[in-house]
């Protein structure tokens, strides 16, 4: 299936209380296409660990949404997430097993004899939501996984390299100021800064 097509199908069973954090320039500019106010963007990996710090300081669920190869980038925090042992974070990556950005050259995870594993390995709490998405979306059953979750989880979802055309992908200027007003406002509940 269509990273687009996933991205709109998982969106649908967040929660308004639920923190949506996308990291990496190409799953950020699909969802720009589909936002609400509790997403938040990073263009680049670091909101891996971002999103682990904000997990940190509030009870609400935090979903973090990057592809393979943005987790890559930042595989140690995978350790840091298993470590924290916070029931409130979830890593949900998008394998496509390519970089995208750079004629689609295969990533390591295709290298790495199990991803899976190796999530498993690191203290995660694994689940492969790839089969919700081949054929028609059971959404019933989706959503009722979604709602049970408890983390520290990593989620895969196989899907194919194809995003958006190019031509639709658009970043606004303004994404970081969006992701610092998280961090650093205690109103939301998430300030990593308390007074």
């Amino acid at each position: 299936m269509k990273r687009h097509k996933i991205l709109e199908t998982m969106i649908s069973f967040f929660k308004p209380n639920d923190i949506v954090i996308f990291c990496g320039k190409e799953v950020t500019k699909e969802a720009l296409t589909l936002d609400k106010n509790n997403f938040y963007y990073v263009d680049d990996s670091y909101g891996l660990g971002v999103a682990l710090g904000i997990a940190m300081c509030t009870n609400k669920r935090v979903f973090v949404i990057c592809r393979d190869a943005d987790l890559i980038s930042d595989l140690s925090v995978m350790v840091q997430a298993a470590a924290s042992r916070l029931k409130n974070i979830f890593y949900v990556i998008l394998n496509d097993g390519c970089y995208q950005e750079i004629n689609n050259h295969p990533t390591l995870t295709g290298g790495i004899y199990s991803l899976r594993g190796t999530l498993f390995n690191y203290g995660l709490v694994l689940h492969d939501f790839s089969h919700f998405f081949k054929g028609r979306v059971n959404k019933k059953l989706l959503d009722a996984t979604i709602e049970r979750l408890a983390g520290p989880m990593a989620i895969i979802i196989k899907t194919s390299t194809m995003g958006l055309k190019e031509s639709e992908h658009k970043l606004p200027k303004n994404l970081d100021a969006r992701i610092a007003s998280l961090i650093i406002d205690d109103s939301k509940g998430t300030s990593l800064f308390r007074r």
